[in-house]
């Protein structure tokens, strides 16, 4: 009996592979949809193959005799009573907030909010990140704002991705108008925009709306509350550690047929 916590692209995976092996397989997701973050990536304007993918995921979890339960997030206790003999944790992860003073402010908001639409963005939008996250932030933005600007600590944009995939990447950031914004550290968010340091030196970048786009933390806590009360327990995907599409199916497949 397999119970795989999150409907993601990890325990997706996990749990088609481990249900076609055989076993008796249970997938709680917290939301009313699966798809986990692929839902949001599949927003982007040019990301059309994330839906496509999304939509293979879930048939394919459908056709393998896996149970899937909606809405149901599942606590310690109620994991427990379920008396699973592998329990897969796929959680995924959480944006990262910065400690940065003004970081609560009602004009800032996360990567996830701004994709989902779930709080409004508009006017001149800042995007604190300058990776793979910033940078599709920007090209679901461009045609709703007025501007867009990403602010980048490293020293080049879209750090995180290979080459190719980069450099098709910064051609549609070059179509679209964003300016890009390099070795700059935000020192201060604030109603006027955001005021970074760069070379020594103040400087305030004026925007209406700034998207917090530095990072994810893994969810993994409920790992450690279950550590010792399951006879098998496995991490995977962003809750494991927060990386790509394709590590987490990879990561997915690999639990799905360890078990």
């Amino acid at each position: 009996k397999v119970l795989v916590l999150g409907g993601g692209p990890a325990g997706m995976e996990a749990a088609t592979i481990a249900a076609k092996r055989g076993h008796k397989v249970i997938l709680w997701e917290k939301e009313e949809n699966l798809g986990g973050k692929l839902l949001y990536a599949s927003i982007a304007p040019y990301k059309g193959e994330i839906e496509r993918l999304t939509r293979h995921l879930i048939k394919m979890l459908e056709n393998s005799g896996a149970k899937t339960e909606l809405r149901k997030k599942g606590s310690p206790e109620e994991i427990i009573k379920e008396n699973p003999e592998v329990v897969v944790i796929a959680r995924g992860a959480s944006p990262i907030i910065p400690n940065i003073p003004g970081v609560s402010g009602e004009n800032v908001i996360t990567a996830l909010d701004a994709l989902s639409g779930s709080k409004k963005v508009g006017g001149r939008v800042i995007i604190v990140g300058g990776g793979l996250v910033g940078c599709y932030i920007s090209s679901s933005l461009f045609q709703r704002v007025e501007k867009v600007v990403i602010l980048e600590m490293l020293g080049r944009i879209a750090n995180d991705l290979g080459p190719t995939a980069r450099w098709v990447v910064l051609h549609r950031l070059r179509e679209t108008g964003v300016r890009t914004e390099t070795k700059v550290e935000v020192a201060e968010i604030n109603k006027r925009g955001v005021k970074v340091r760069r070379d020594g030196n103040l400087e305030l970048f004026e925007g209406d709306t700034v998207v917090l786009a530095v990072g994810m933390r893994s969810n993994n806590e409920i790992a450690k509350e279950l550590e010792g009360k399951i006879k098998e327990l496995h991490v995977i995907g962003d809750c494991a550690e927060p990386g790509q599409i394709r590590e987490a199916i990879a990561g997915g497949f690999q639990v799905g047929i360890k078990v």
